[in-house]
């Protein structure tokens, strides 16, 4: 069936018709440019970052530079982080072609290296999290289904590389990848910077557990106020049952996966109300001791509907959480790999910008930062398209409630009890390239919010 769309305003007055995927009549878009500048509305560039304006006019860390202010210099990280550039010269060669404002390479290059830009980056990515837009839309997992997690500020964590700067300094005589540790809230899906790993004369990487223990306390709670307790989802690298009995003690929790190298002794089994349909595939719920007798946990252990694989779940959480939930929660902390997929194929951010531990953590906040905006944006776009056939994520979305149908089907036919956690479609695991690919364009050509929002939805009926 034909898709129809009249497009009106300053910009066409073209009707575009698409057939079967095949655009029939094509909207000349070349005399739009000077139109959009002239016209009052937005630019795609201006839509993006409108969520953090409040928060650049009210930076506690924000300086006058008459070289390169600080509100440019954001934006032109937030470009880098999305525009694909091979180095950070060819970056501003392109800036500079476009025919905007030269930006000295010393200039840029120094502002990089500055701890006072950096604090200021931090403030606003910190803030945008917690902010109004940053929970408008957003799709929490788990907030309907689990009611027994309202006062669990969770957050998902792990380590990630990329590859080392051209000029990277030696160590023990060879050059090691870039290492950072990145958090991610499960509730509204926005992403921040925890560090930047250390390097010692023969340590080519950092244990995440040894990066965890340089956290202070406030930093580990995540932004948690009064009465809400923080939970970490972290794979296998984070058991220290020892350090987890400290963190307790201050309201944070860790859920993870046992290594088949841990010997527990069994104290006690916990009851499974296998009439709740969130705990179907779970097959034993057990209070068990370390060998080294450094702290009771709690062990779920769990069958998976799909594959029949078992799991081992360890977490200090209380036996308040149902085992069921338990399980479900560590399913979602695959979210933070498909987010580095993202970072690596679709921002093209895989080579550090710079040498110095300031650029190296400035590009991982502005990563951080380009992708809650664009994550934000994202929502924006679903809500206003047309019709949900010309939204970005309408084909994520039927694929992913299929696998839903799928799982269900094979279950009944099976006779398996699968949770209902996992027949609910949740939140999308990443941006689609296709929306990445429309917002990188639209904001190296500028147009009216208008005219992107029509191409978007072109490009969306048109099979690509």
């Amino acid at each position: 069936m034909g898709i129809t769309k009249n497009t009106s305003g300053p910009e066409s007055k073209v009707l575009t018709t698409i057939e079967n995927g095949e655009c029939l009549t094509y909207v000349n878009y070349h005399f739009d440019f000077r139109l959009a500048i002239m016209s009052n509305e937005t630019t795609t560039l201006e839509r993006l970052l409108s969520p953090i304006i409040p928060m650049l006019e009210n930076n506690p860390y924000s300086r006058k530079c008459e070289s390169l202010p600080d509100d440019d210099w954001v934006k032109l990280g937030i470009r880098r982080a999305i525009g694909e550039s091979n180095s950070g010269r060819s970056f501003l060669q392109m800036i500079t072609a476009c025919g905007e404002k030269t930006i000295w390479t010393s200039h840029y290059f120094d502002a990089l290296k500055s701890s006072r830009r950096l604090d200021h980056l931090k403030y606003l990515n910190n803030t945008l999290i917690g902010s109004e837009a940053a929970w408008k839309d957003c799709e929490d997992p788990i907030a309907a289904q689990c009611p027994e997690l309202d006062d669990f500020n969770i957050q998902i964590g792990d380590g990630h590389h990329h590859k080392a700067p051209v000029h990277e300094v030696k160590v023990g005589g060879k050059v090691y990848s870039t290492q950072h540790f990145y958090a991610k809230s499960l509730r509204n899906g926005l992403l921040w910077h925890l560090t930047l790993a250390e390097y010692g004369d023969t340590r080519k990487k950092e244990h995440d557990m040894r990066a965890l223990k340089r956290q202070n306390i406030e930093v580990l709670r995540a932004g948690s106020g009064k009465g809400i307790k923080t939970l970490w989802l972290w794979d296998r690298a984070c058991i220290d049952f020892a350090q987890w009995h400290q963190w307790k003690m201050k309201g944070i929790y860790f859920l993870t996966m046992e290594k088949e190298l841990n010997q527990f002794k069994v104290l006690s089994k916990h009851d499974v109300d296998t009439e709740d349909p969130i705990n179907a595939g779970v097959i034993k719920d057990e209070k068990v001791e370390s060998a080294s007798k450094q702290m009771v946990l709690r062990r779920v252990t769990y069958r998976c509907p799909d594959t029949g694989k078992r799991y081992s779940f360890l977490t200090n959480l209380p036996k308040t959480i149902r085992p069921g939930v338990v399980a479900f929660l560590y399913k979602c902390r695959w979210g933070i790999e498909k987010d580095y997929n993202t970072f690596k194929h679709k921002f093209g951010e895989q080579r550090a910008w710079a040498v110095s531990p300031e650029a190296k953590e400035a590009q991982a906040n502005f990563i951080c930062l380009t992708h809650n905006l664009a994550l934000i944006l994202n929502r924006k776009v679903e809500r206003e398209a047309s019709e949900a056939e010309l939204s970005p994520n309408h084909s994520a979305r039927e694929k992913k409630k299929k696998r839903v149908n799928d799982l269900e089907e094979k279950c009944l036919k099976k006779k398996i009890p699968v949770s209902t956690l996992l027949l609910i479609p949740t939140r999308l695991a990443e941006m689609p390239k296709k929306f990445i690919i429309w917002l990188r364009e639209s904001i190296r050509i500028p147009c009216s919010w208008s005219l992107a929002i029509n191409r978007l939805e072109l490009c969306c009926a048109r099979k690509y």
